[in-house]
C-alpha cells in the first residue's frame, strides 16, 4: 500500500511497505535484528493560505501560488486563474483573538470577498479552516457556530439564487487567522445528499441558531476525463445527531458507512469502489494509531492517498472526520 502522506515535522521511510510512515525507529526499539515500531505524534496543524492547505490532488490542481488581488485592512484574498479553472484563498487575520460579534462581522466580509464574481454553479470544492473551532462564548455559540452565519450570510448576499451548496469541509487549526479556499471552474456539479443525514441546511437550532450550508458530496463532470466524486469532510452523524460518542470504532464505523453510502449512490453497480484519495482529520492523537490501521484495510486501496492532520472537528463530540475523492468509472468498462 501507498504510504499516507504525514502532516508533521517528522516523515520517515519504512521498508515494510515503502514511502513515508507514522514510525520512527529508535535504539531500544530494535531487539534481536526485529524492529519493533513506534508511533511518531503528529505536530498540531495549523492553515497559513498557501497551497500546503489543501489535499494533494487539490494543491497539484492549483499548481502554483495566487497573487494578492483584494487587501483590506482585516483579510486579504489571493487568486490563481488558469485554464477555465479558479482557485481563491482567504485569510482573515487573528480572528483567533477576536470576540463573537466582530468575528461573525468580519468573517462574512472576508466570505463574501472570496464569492465575489464567482458563480455558485461553478464552485466545486471550499475548505474553511476556523481557529478554536470549539471556543464559545456568553451567548452559547462557539465559534463554528458563529461561522456558520457569516458563511450563510455571504451565500445570501452573492449567491441569492436557489442553486445547491457546494462540497466542503469546516475544521479547526491551531494557528490564528480563518483560513478559506475556494475552488471553481468551467464544470458541471452534480451533488449527491447521503439519505442517511438531514441536509445541512434543514439542521435544527442545536447545532447554532444559522444552519452550516454545504453538500455532502457532489460528482464534477468536465474537471477529469471521468466524473470526479469530491467527498465533503464526513463523520458520525446520523440525521442531524452525532453517533456513538466516546466510541472511536463505532464513530469510524457510522462515518464508513456514510462514505459507502455516497460512494453507492455515486457508481451504482461497482460494488468494491475505494476513495484515491483522503484527508483523516483527527482530534485526539491517542486514537490515531487505532484509526489508521482501520482505515488503511477497511477503506483505502493499494492505490489510495492518504493524509492525516491532527486538529478539532466542528463538534467536540465528533473523534474523526474523513474527506476525499474518486474516479467514477464506468462499471462496464
Amino acid at each position: 500500500m501507498r504510504r499516507p502522506q504525514i502532516s508533521s515535522t517528522e516523515t520517515v521511510e519504512s521498508t515494510q511497505h515503502g514511502g513515508s510512515s507514522l514510525f520512527q525507529p529508535t535504539d531500544e526499539d530494535v531487539s534481536g535484528g526485529t524492529l519493533q515500531q513506534r508511533s511518531v505524534p503528529l505536530a498540531p496543524w495549523s492553515a497559513d493560505g498557501s497551497l500546503r492547505d489543501l489535499p494533494g490532488w487539490a494543491a497539484e490542481l492549483s499548481g502554483e501560488a495566487g497573487r494578492v488581488v483584494v487587501e483590506t485592512e482585516h483579510h486579504s484574498l489571493l487568486e490563481t486563474k488558469r485554464s477555465g479553472f479558479t482557485h481563491r484563498s482567504c485569510s482573515l487575520g487573528n480572528a483567533a483573538g477576536m470576540d463573537g460579534t466582530t468575528f461573525t462581522r468580519l468573517a462574512l466580509e472576508a466570505y463574501e470577498d472570496l464569492l465575489q464574481d464567482i458563480d455558485r454553479r461553478r464552485i466545486f470544492r471550499m475548505w474553511n479552516f476556523i481557529p478554536g473551532i470549539n471556543e464559545g462564548d456568553a451567548s452559547d455559540q462557539d465559534r463554528y457556530m458563529r461561522f456558520n452565519a457569516a458563511r450563510f450570510d455571504a451565500f445570501s448576499s452573492r449567491h441569492p439564487l436557489n442553486h445547491p451548496y457546494p462540497p466542503a469541509s469546516g475544521v479547526g487549526h491551531e494557528g490564528q487567522d480563518l483560513v478559506l479556499h475556494l475552488m471553481a471552474g468551467d464544470i458541471r456539479v452534480e451533488t449527491i445528499d447521503n439519505p442517511r443525514q438531514t441536509l445541512p441546511e434543514d439542521y435544527s437550532k442545536t447545532w447554532g441558531l444559522i444552519p452550516p450550508v454545504f453538500t455532502r458530496s457532489a460528482l464534477i463532470h468536465g474537471l477529469e476525463k471521468t466524473p470526479l466524486l469530491i467527498v465533503s469532510g464526513t463523520a458520525s452523524v446520523r440525521g442531524e445527531a452525532t453517533m456513538h460518542e466516546e466510541d472511536v470504532d463505532r464513530q469510524l464505523d457510522e462515518t464508513i458507512e456514510n462514505l459507502e453510502q455516497l460512494l453507492r449512490i455515486a457508481s451504482p453497480g461497482n460494488d468494491d469502489s475505494r476513495l484515491d484519495s483522503m484527508l483523516v482529520y483527527v482530534p485526539d492523537q491517542k486514537h490515531l494509531d487505532r484509526l489508521r490501521t482501520r482505515i488503511e484495510n477497511e477503506l483505502a486501496s493499494p492505490e489510495t492517498d492518504i493524509e492525516y492532520r491532527l486538529g478539532k472537528l466542528c463538534r467536540k463530540s465528533l473523534l474523526v472526520e474523513i474527506e476525499g475523492t474518486m474516479n467514477v468509472k464506468d462499471p462496464s468498462s
